[in-house]
């Protein structure tokens, strides 16, 4: 009898802590309020908030909505302000300012990209607004007005540091898309297999795989971009073909708990690393960087 009593209360127990997926998203609203406050945090310090601030968080059964309003009085500044910076930041870090905002908030809120969208709402007219989305890849929508100042206004945006965790490789040879993706989703599945902190074993989760490339999130890891702290780590994945070569494209992004247990799935409070420790965050992703590309440019040599 106590056998059995034992075997259920541990099939409760792993229920419990299981991230199921299959829960709809109203069940974790303090989670996502909480992770809300942290992405408003991080706009502060990459110097967006600027331009924008969070208004609020609505969630739905199967999608989490994030309105951010405009800091300007007027549209006009609005819309020169993210024309100027989508531009800037693509021509430094060749990702759209959409990808780079979205990315981060889902990863902050742990959600996958088909149940996020984020609203940028302009102060004077309903229509002046960037809606943000994914279908397969992240996409937007801009509704802006005409200038109506006659005049060309001047926004400066040089306090706006948004780092990035990108970097590219290419294979040339007779390889196809598929085989590629697949030998980069089991290298680093294999790698963080074996990686975890104290008790836990690291969680390596799938979270979005599609035609030419994955999302993974892996969980439960110590010591790897920080210390004394529980991380988890994001790579986004895309593989192209090019002319004679296969391109690989990577983001890696982190955020770290503190605390004496592994946050279980949608639980505890993680902070992201690139605005509190920057230089931690580019050592990690430039070691990771170099592992991928060495791994790629070896690969079935």
């Amino acid at each position: 009898m106590k056998y059995i009593q034992c075997i259920c209360l541990l099939l409760l127990c792993s229920l419990q802590a299981s991230p199921l997926w299959s829960q709809g998203l109203q069940n974790h609203e303090a989670f996502f309020t909480k992770q809300v406050e942290e992405y408003a945090y991080w706009l502060d310090q990459v110097g967006v908030s600027q331009m924008m601030e969070v208004d609020r968080l609505e969630v739905q059964e199967d999608l989490l909505t994030l309105y951010l309003k405009s800091t300007y009085i007027t549209d006009d500044s609005l819309k020169q302000a993210w024309l100027g910076l989508k531009k800037s930041h693509y021509q430094t870090h060749g990702e759209t300012l959409s990808e780079k905002l979205f990315d981060r908030c889902a990863f902050l809120l742990e959600v996958s990209p088909d149940s996020l969208e984020i609203i940028l709402q302009g102060r004077e007219h309903a229509k002046t607004r960037v809606h943000i989305f994914y279908d397969e890849y992240v996409q937007k929508e801009e509704a802006f007005p005409e200038i109506y100042s006659g005049g060309t206004l001047t926004v400066s945006l040089d306090s706006v540091h948004l780092a990035s965790g990108k970097g590219k490789t290419q294979k040339e040879g007779e390889y196809t898309v598929k085989e590629i993706k697949e030998a980069l989703y089991t290298y680093l599945t294999d790698y963080y297999k074996q990686k975890g902190s104290y008790w836990y074993n690291a969680r390596v989760q799938t979270e979005r795989e599609y035609a030419a490339g994955f999302t993974l999130r892996i969980r439960c890891l110590s010591n790897e971009a920080t210390e004394f702290y529980f991380e988890s780590i994001e790579y986004e994945v895309k593989v192209m073909l090019r002319a004679k070569a296969i391109e690989v494209q990577y983001d890696i992004r982190v955020k770290y708990a503190s605390g004496l247990m592994c946050p279980p799935f949608r639980k505890g409070f993680y902070k992201s690393l690139d605005v509190r420790d920057p230089d931690a965050e580019k050592r990690y992703a430039d070691k990771m960087r170099q592992k991928l590309d060495s791994f790629i440019r070896g690969y079935n040599q």
